[in-house]
């Protein structure tokens, strides 16, 4: 499908409910046409505190960074999303300026190396992701569900949680792309 690849985001309709998935932003960190797609939802923060999850680690002490709610595939599994290339283990690149990791030194790492805390605006500690077999994805953005478009990073981690959606609902909208955070700067009506 035209425009569907690894990097783009999925905005989800007013149509689409669920407690995960209702005003829902997903980035594809994974697609292929022939295998399907992975995605991780990207504006579902928790009261959870990374450092109750993870447990004692030195360069947590202290930090109020918030779990996030990737998808409702595998709970249990952590990934870590970010902005930083220059710390150790970054992970790996799923577009321009934005990278996925889940090991535990890379969090520590950029942990030790973001100043400020909570940093939501650096990088998530997220569980579970948003997956999607051979042509579902594609089935559900046509019948509907989903709207496409392409978020910087910039626009992800600089635009409130709770402002995301709807600041991915009016891009995907427009027939002409604006710059990160634009929108975020007025009041819609």
């Amino acid at each position: 499908m035209k425009g569907l690849r690894k990097g783009v985001s999925l905005v989800a309709r007013r149509s689409v409910s669920g407690a995960v998935f209702e005003r829902s932003v997903i980035v594809l960190i994974d697609y292929a046409e022939d295998r399907g797609a992975t995605g991780l939802v990207v504006n579902k923060p928790t009261p959870l505190r990374v450092a109750e999850l993870v447990g004692p680690m030195g360069a947590l002490k202290g930090r109020d960074d918030v779990v996030w709610i990737a998808g409702p595939m595998q709970p249990e599994v952590a990934w870590i999303l970010h902005i930083r290339d220059d710390v150790d283990t970054s992970g790996s690149l799923v577009r321009d300026g934005l990278l996925l990791g889940g090991d535990v030194t890379l969090l520590a790492n950029l942990a030790r190396s973001v100043k400020e805390d909570p940093a939501p605006g650096s990088f998530r500690f997220m569980r579970g992701y948003s997956g999607w077999a051979k042509g579902q994805l594609e089935a559900e953005i046509d019948e509907g569900s989903w709207n496409l478009v392409d978020l910087l990073p910039e626009t992800i981690f600089g635009t409130p949680a709770d402002a995301l959606w709807d600041d991915a609902m009016a891009r995907s909208e427009l027939p002409f792309p604006l710059p990160p955070r634009t929108l975020s700067q007025f009041k819609l009506n």
